[in-house]
């Protein structure tokens, strides 16, 4: 006995065996042809499915595979980001895109990690960093900030030290003290000034070409009474050394140009804020060293500079009735009125504001006063 030969064919059908078939073995034999046809086609299919296995055996798997050789796949375009697998071409193209144009010593992570100070917490330590500074705009310093010192009779935005107020200051001082009062003047140098005109009799100085003049006209049209040299002498007081008293005693007096006064000059005090070859007087320097100061006069009637130049000003008046009193404020607004109130103690009086200006007020009192006195107190507020 042996076994039927197997073919790995597909057979398209299968033999019946009819009722009057004669029974025939053998290969070829038509009793094995049945066996043989659905044999062949187990070969078939058997070699089939080995084929399919040792193919699948050549694939990697969907989930885990573990690749060999030399992997290929379609590049996805740049700028892609999804499961699928990235090729060599995709990544060069991603990290060109990543260095771009950066230079030679910025293109690689070591390089970068370098310029970042090796820091993986590079963003939070220059976050901490900033928010250690003062902002440009509005900075709320602390400590003791310096700056560098502008150099004297800079007048911009930037920064005034203490150093830079202490020379202004100083300046002042320095201007101040080079001006001469107009009080006792105590000038120096040539002092020079206009030449009064002929028989001028005022408090104007008179120049040596004023004195002069007026000695050639004093003896050209000397009268009667002084034609004489003896009347001359009598009138000179018989001062052999006239001129020389009369310089002298000029020489007590001081010239307009670089007068040196001595004693205790006097003239009348600026307004305020005036920049002009007027003398200033002690008065116009304590007002300007006190609006330097944020100038303020705590009295009775004063005023009361805030910072950044607004000023308060305030009075205490006694006015009768309706009389339009006129009152000149403590100081000056230099630049603006903006409002002023008024009201009086007594209850059934009232006080009306006639008119206002940055250097005074106009304002009328009226109605029943309840005692003798007619206080009102005014407020003003300028800059």
């Amino acid at each position: 006995m042996s076994n039927l030969n197997e073919t790995p064919i597909w057979e398209d059908g299968v033999y019946q065996i009819e009722l009057t078939d004669p029974v025939v073995g053998g290969a070829d034999g038509l009793s094995n042809r049945q066996g043989k046809q659905l044999a062949n086609r187990t070969a078939f299919l058997k070699a089939l499915v080995e084929a399919i296995q040792e193919a699948l055996d050549l694939k990697a798997p969907s989930t885990n595979p573990t690749l060999t050789g030399t992997p290929k796949g379609p590049t996805a375009p740049v700028g892609t980001s999804t499961t699928q697998l990235a090729t060599t071409a995709f990544v060069q193209a991603a990290v060109a895109a990543l260095v771009n144009q950066s230079p030679a010593t910025l293109d690689t992570l070591a390089e970068l990690a370098t310029a970042l100070g090796n820091d993986p917490n590079f963003a939070t330590t220059i976050t901490t960093l900033l928010g250690q500074k003062a902002p440009l705009a509005s900075p709320a310093l602390t400590g003791t900030p310096t700056a560098p010192t502008a150099v004297a009779g800079t007048s911009t935005t930037q920064l005034a030290t203490t150093a830079f107020v202490a020379a202004v200051q100083t300046l002042l001082t320095t201007l101040i003290n080079a001006r001469a009062p107009t009080a006792s003047p105590a000038f120096s140098g040539t002092p020079t000034a206009p030449t009064a005109a002929t028989g001028t009799s005022t408090t104007q100085l008179a120049t040596t070409a004023f004195v002069q003049a007026a000695i050639a006209a004093l003896v050209n049209a000397s009268p009667a009474t002084l034609d004489t040299l003896a009347e001359i002498a009598t009138a000179l007081g018989n001062d052999p050394n006239f001129a020389t008293t009369i310089t002298t005693l000029l020489g007590q007096k001081a010239p307009l140009a670089s007068p040196a006064l001595t004693g205790t000059p006097s003239a009348p005090t600026a307004a305020a804020g005036t920049s002009t070859t007027q003398l200033a007087t002690t008065a116009f320097v304590q007002a300007a060293l006190a609006a330097f100061n944020g100038g303020q006069l705590l009295a009775e009637n004063g005023y009361k500079t805030l910072p950044g130049g607004l000023v308060l000003q305030w009075m205490r008046v006694n006015e009768s009735a309706s009389s339009a009193a006129p009152r000149s404020w403590p100081v000056a607004f230099p630049n603006a009125l903006f409002s002023a109130w008024g009201s009086n103690i007594n209850y059934d009086a009232d006080l009306t504001i006639v008119s206002v200006s940055t250097t005074g007020i106009v304002f009328r009192v009226g109605g029943s006063f309840g005692n003798s006195d007619n206080i009102s107190y005014i407020l003003a507020l300028g800059y």
